[in-house]
Formats: C-alpha cells, structure tokens, sequence
C-alpha cells in the first residue's frame, strides 16, 4: 500500500465514523423520544385509574351509608340524614 491509498482508507474512515456517530445520536435521540412518550402515556394512565379508584371510592361510601341506614332501620333505630336536623327533646325525651 502506497501513502496515497492509505489516506484515502483513512479519509474513508473517518467518513464512515462520522456517519455512525450522526446514526447512533439519531437512535439515542429516538430512543429517549419514545422512552419519554411511553411514560407520558403511563402518567396519563395511572392518572385516569386514579380517577376512576376515587369514583369507585366514593360510591363505596355511599352504600356503606345504605347499609348502615338499613340496618338501623331494621335494628328499630332509624338513621337520620344529615341535611335534616333531629327532633329536639330535653333530658326526659319530652320535644319542645
């Protein structure tokens, strides 16, 4: 090999570096893209469950509330709602 085809090896090389490291920053680029998107998709998703565990709590709550309603009806004591205010007795159980 003679020092001009060496250099043109070399030239070539350096070529061909160049275009693999513009490769590789391309697919880091892509993968930390997709890695970003995949976790904006997973916050999206654990924040609709979230919504949906809060609902889910809530009508649990309200038939707890049925329940002991029932119960307490069923018992002989009935359970007041709370919007109306209960009767007023005095110490003996007499209204006034």
């Amino acid at each position: 090999m003679n020092d001009a085809q060496i250099e043109a090896l070399g030239a070539a090389l350096a070529t061909e570096q160049a275009t693999r490291a513009v490769a590789v920053a391309g697919l880091a680029a892509r993968i930390d893209g997709s890695t970003g998107d995949r976790i904006d998709r997973l916050v999206g998703i654990i924040e609709q469950q979230g919504k949906q565990i809060a609902e889910l709590a809530m009508h649990v709550g309200l038939l707890v509330q049925a329940v002991a309603q029932l119960l307490g009806e069923e018992a002989g004591t009935p359970v007041h709602d709370e919007g109306v205010e209960p009767e007023r007795v005095d110490l003996d159980g007499n209204p006034y």
